[in-house]
């Protein structure tokens, strides 16, 4: 990509991340949050459950208005960080638990704007080719922003014993660096970067094309992107049980505090990293044949849940607590070097994480094969709703159950298997993918003829 194009990616990259960081920042606080409003942990996933099921019903709706008035992207993405920034500063003077909730969920729904947007702005600047690997760079440098958020409530909660801070902190953020950067957007038309459009779109730098109605009969006959959907369905489950409940697993199993089971934890994601790799391989193999990428994804959805059943498994033990990350840091290594149990459960989770963390940008760049550009955003959202009312559903009742049972291991062990239904139907879209990648090229030169024809026309 040339200087612009990297400017671009890395205003989308820190806007993403700091949307990434008002979510992730509810995990590391929420014990805190739960004693200071004196509420239950199942209240606590069902504001963690609603916030995620609402900002991805927001972001479908912000996807759609986008796809079907061709409005430009940057617009959207300002207004809604605006949004964001006056419902997360009310959200930190809120004192009733319910109030708090319905504002930060309100900040949620607006900068939920800035992902499926951002997405398909990538997706308009990197070729089919290069879009899984593209996708995993974007998803890792932004989960940056995740990790950010996390370790700003860590940090805030541990030092100043205050779990309001953290979110005041992001308020900060994003006013002097979120909404400045979406004004100073510069993006490219959409299908920008397909093959078929794009010597016509640098003549024209136009797309006219937009959603229509009777688009959606288009959508939801395509084959792949119900394959697609019904194994995130399935997927979703585990990967919202590991984000929001297995911090508090480790507390409550490994007798450590939430310093220690971050660091745990951290130490284990570090894996993701390893999925650029994977992800460079499906696009590598994809030239050859579409089918590479939905078959890899299949793989590495059966290797998780074979991973954190695993670790899962494995007793831990360490009964030890500090606020100083540098002396948790330093004794974890040490217990490392002496306890071949600690030592196992950090590579299993850091092997998880390698084969898991690509199939969510090889999931987007496959929805990209076979889904028309003035599509794409609303079927990414779309695909995104469904997977998050799954994930927030599953969310809430592993809440649910973690209170009835008393333990977090079991409900945990159910939600990682998910997976293996999520391989399943990854294996049935490397049947239909052929098909669908065939049926787009048709229309994209259609949509080539229709431009060439308009812009020759007196």
């Amino acid at each position: 990509m040339n200087i612009r194009k990297q400017l671009l990616f890395i205003q989308l990259v820190i806007l993403a991340g700091l949307q990434s960081a008002h979510r992730s920042v509810l995990i590391p606080i929420l014990r805190p949050m739960i004693t200071s409003f004196n509420i239950t942990y199942g209240f606590g996933g069902l504001l963690i459950g609603i916030y995620m099921f609402l900002s991805g019903l927001a972001a479908l709706g912000w996807a759609v208005y986008s796809d079907y008035t061709g409005l430009s992207r940057r617009i959207l993405i300002a207004v809604g960080i605006l949004g964001g920034i006056l419902f997360t500063a009310l959200s930190v003077t809120a004192t009733i638990p319910l109030l708090f909730a319905t504002f930060y969920i309100l900040a949620g729904m607006s900068i939920s704007v800035i992902y499926p947007l951002a997405t398909t702005i990538i997706l308009d600047l990197v070729q089919k080719e290069g879009r899984a690997g593209m996708m995993m760079v974007f998803s890792l440098l932004s989960g940056f922003g995740y990790a950010f958020g996390f370790g700003l409530g860590i940090i805030t909660v541990a030092l100043f014993n205050d779990w309001r801070l953290p979110i005041l902190i992001l308020v900060i953020l994003m006013t002097i660096i979120s909404l400045p950067f979406a004004i100073l957007l510069r993006e490219p038309p959409k299908g920008f970067s397909e093959e078929e459009l794009h010597d016509v779109l640098r003549r024209t730098y136009r797309y006219p094309f937009t959603l229509r109605p009777e688009d959606l009969k288009i959508i939801t006959g395509n084959r792949s992107n119900v394959f697609i959907v019904l194994q995130g369905v399935f997927g979703i489950i585990g990967s919202g049980a590991i984000e929001v409940w297995m911090l508090q697993y480790l507390i409550a199993e490994a007798e450590v505090n939430e310093v220690v089971a971050s660091l745990i934890m951290g130490l284990g994601a570090l894996g993701s990293v390893g999925g650029l790799i994977i992800a460079k391989i499906a696009d590598i193999l994809s030239r050859k044949t579409p089918r590479a990428r939905p078959l890899i994804a299949a793989i590495c959805s059966s290797i998780t849940a074979f991973a954190y059943l695993f670790f899962l498994t494995i007793p831990l033990r360490l009964n030890f607590e500090t606020n100083s990350f540098v002396e948790a840091a330093y004794t974890l290594v040490v217990m490392m070097s002496k306890n071949p149990l600690l030592l196992t459960a950090i590579l299993v989770f850091f092997l998880a994480m390698v084969v898991n963390s690509s199939v969510g940008s090889i999931k987007v760049a496959v929805l990209s094969e076979v889904n028309l550009p003035e599509h794409r955003a609303t079927v990414i959202s779309g695909t995104s709703i469904i997977e998050l009312l799954s994930k927030s559903i599953s969310i809430a009742v592993l809440g649910l159950l973690i209170d009835l049972l008393h333990s977090f291991r079991v409900p945990l062990m159910i939600a990682v298997s998910m997976w293996f239904i999520s391989a399943v139907y990854w294996g049935k879209t490397s049947n239909t993918i052929d098909t669908d990648v065939w049926k787009l090229t048709i229309l994209l030169k259609k949509r080539r003829a229709a431009l060439t024809s308009s812009n020759s026309a007196p």
